[in-house]
């Protein structure tokens, strides 16, 4: 799934769940992290962002 929008005209977001190739890029950052279900376990040191709209 892919999600572009005018709010970010210079990115597009990608969710990596749902690719099962390379795409030749590194995720940059977790978004809408308030809404992950708590039983996902995120080791990792990317950015969290939540929902901004909250």
């Amino acid at each position: 799934m892919l999600f572009r929008s005018t709010k970010w005209a210079d990115e597009i977001h990608i969710t990596l769940a749902n690719v099962h190739n390379d795409i030749g890029l590194q995720p940059q950052a977790h978004v809408y992290f308030d809404t992950h279900v708590d039983w996902l376990d995120f080791e990792d040191t990317l950015e969290r962002h939540d929902d901004p709209v909250k």
